[in-house]
């Protein structure tokens, strides 16, 4: 062997050499490279889920609560208006895109609708979602209506009338015939409703008919009572104080009586979260009556 081709062949040599360690270093610590980009692909991946996790874990806690409150309050006064907003968000919640301020926000809403709860309404309807606006109202049902607006409950009993006149007459808003007998399945007429409702406001009878009542009617100085305090615009006939009394026409009386801002146009724009009746519609000149002391 030539000394020049020696040293050819050790040039070569040092470069395969080289090749090779440079080789070797590569493929030592390929592994641990490769691995540490996985390694912080796979964590971001695990960050992600754990916040996705977290976001769904505070949603279903508020969606829970949301769930309570619209169980809690549900068929109660106020339900429609104070739950509709949370209902609406459950219906159309993206955990992609949830925003837990939002949600607390309306939890916090909802707190602020309680006052809403409070307000009882008067008026349910039947179990057909029936109102039955121009039938008549016995004694017992009439005396039901006004516990309901003084918030008074009353013990059951086999024959449910007996429980409801036991505790007006107990109230003191009704007092029964000259014989004291209640009559609860009589209709209430006119002059009697006026007459409870005077009592229930712990006002006193007023002198004077301009009402036009038979001068001798005992119900004279109610009469006159509810005119002064404008009761009586939109009730027909007041002039029989004998007469029966529609339930429509109660329901305007409650309007005056509670002294009741009726908003028509949000019942109008919101009509499909009031409670309404089958049997009530926009024709009745009371529609809004009934609207508002059912809800």
């Amino acid at each position: 062997m030539s000394n020049k081709f020696a040293r050819k062949l050790a040039k070569y040599l040092a470069v395969i050499l080289a090749v090779a360690m440079i080789a070797g270093v590569f493929f030592m610590f390929m592994p641990s490279l490769l691995a540490e980009g996985e390694t912080e692909e796979t964590t971001k991946m695990n960050e992600r889920d754990d916040e996705e996790i977290e976001i769904k874990e505070i949603a279903n806690k508020y969606i829970y609560q949301i769930e309570e409150l619209i169980r809690k309050y549900k068929d109660r006064p106020g339900y429609y208006k104070a739950v509709k907003t949370l209902r609406d968000y459950i219906m159309n919640i993206d955990l992609n895109n949830l925003k837990i301020e939002e949600l607390k926000s309306l939890i916090d809403n909802f707190g602020i609708d309680k006052s809403e709860m409070k307000k009882n309404p008067v008026f349910i309807g039947d179990s057909s979602e029936m109102f039955r606006p121009a039938d008549n109202l016995n004694r017992a049902e009439f005396a039901t209506i006004v516990l309901r607006l003084m918030k008074v409950d009353f013990e059951s009993s086999e024959v449910w009338y007996d429980a409801v006149m036991k505790k007006a007459k107990e109230v003191g808003f009704m007092k029964g015939d000259e014989f004291g007998n209640m009559r609860p399945k009589d209709n209430i007429t006119l002059g009697e409703a006026i007459a409870v409702l005077v009592r229930f406001k712990n006002f006193t009878e007023a002198p004077g008919n301009i009402v036009g009542v038979p001068e001798k009617h005992w119900s004279r100085g109610y009469m006159q009572r509810a005119y002064i305090d404008g009761w009586l615009k939109r009730i027909e006939n007041v002039k029989d104080p004998d007469r029966a009394i529609r339930r429509d026409e109660v329901a305007a009386l409650m309007t005056k009586v509670r002294g009741l801002k009726i908003d028509k146009d949000d019942i109008d724009k919101n009509i499909a979260i009031y409670k309404t009746y089958k049997d009530v519609g926009k024709k009745n000149p009371y529609y809004y009556d009934i609207i508002e002391n059912s809800n």
